[in-house]
């Protein structure tokens, strides 16, 4: 039976945004779900929420590690909150998220969720289109599936770690992933094993180092 690993963090982000992911990915274009998502902030900001401060301190330049207390007392509106989901999910500025308003590609963002869950069935299932496995995220981090099982640098929500997580790190290589393979990530290009390296979720869930046995057994 697959265990999977969440933070207290993402499962926070998670439920807070609960209406719209029960309805993703067909809740619209990238900009019609990270307009959603800021607006659930600014709500929840106004009502004292603690479970906006998640991305807000991550992702917000001036809120950035700041305490609850204080991310809540902020003068903040709709911009602060735009920028900062626009910033969790790879672009620099909300503008570049209104200059692609793209749609997801459904079948990735699938694939996805069956990466951070351990549904290694529907994951297989999924890469029979063999496109699939060299295809990328849409959002501004281009993270191609391996990076997910990294559970850092990608949305918030989605940052679980499966206790096969080096099983499905295997899968995917085994499809064509490679691990060299960089996304836009902090700011920087970087690729799946600087991502675990660098990630607490998958050491508290006790896998880090057999994904990256994975990883590297791929490179070798």
């Amino acid at each position: 039976m697959v265990e999977i690993y969440i933070d207290n963090d993402v499962m926070q982000v998670a439920e807070l945004h609960r209406p719209l992911l029960d309805r993703y990915p067909a809740a619209g274009t990238i900009r019609e779900i990270l307009e959603t998502q800021a607006r659930t902030l600014l709500v929840g900001h106004h009502e004292r929420d603690h479970r906006v401060c998640v991305q807000l301190k991550n992702w917000h330049p001036q809120l950035v590690g700041r305490p609850a207390a204080e991310i809540l007392q902020a003068d903040i509106g709709l911009a602060d909150m735009r920028l900062a989901v626009a910033r969790e999910h790879g672009f620099d500025s909300w503008h570049e998220v209104t200059a692609g308003d793209f749609r997801l590609d459904k079948p990735f963002e699938h694939a996805a969720t069956a990466v951070v869950t351990g549904d290694t069935l529907t994951l297989e299932l999924l890469l029979k289109d063999r496109s699939l496995i060299h295809r990328r995220s849409r959002y501004g981090h281009r993270a191609t599936l391996l990076h997910y099982v990294a559970a850092n640098g990608v949305e918030t929500w989605r940052q679980t770690v499966p206790s096969n997580a080096a099983d499905i790190a295997r899968t995917l290589i085994a499809a064509g992933a490679r691990p060299d393979a960089k996304g836009r990530f902090y700011g920087d290009d970087v690729t799946t094993e600087d991502l675990v390296t660098t990630s607490a979720h998958p050491a508290a869930a006790g896998v880090a180092g057999l994904i990256l046995e994975a990883l590297r057994s791929a490179n070798a």
